[in-house]
């Protein structure tokens, strides 16, 4: 079974970090988006994980209104 995260990110030493204090229980793809919008709208930036049989899988952000993993260029 699929489900995601969602806390406050920030991105430094070349890598995603998110704040462990802010990161929400396992929830569904859409009330994790919910939750993210929450951060959004306190000025901060939502970084979205999937756990898949609850192991940690990928790193996510929102785009169009659905998940897709995030890639850093």
């Amino acid at each position: 079974m699929s489900g995601f995260t969602v806390g406050l990110a920030t991105f430094y030493n070349g890598k995603w970090h998110i704040d462990p204090s802010t990161e929400t229980a396992i929830m569904s793809e859409q009330n994790a988006i919910v939750r993210g919008h929450e951060l959004v709208s306190i000025g901060g930036f939502p970084l979205y994980t999937q756990y898949i049989d609850g192991i940690k899988m990928h790193t996510m952000i929102e785009f169009d209104g659905r998940l897709e993993l995030a890639f850093m260029a």
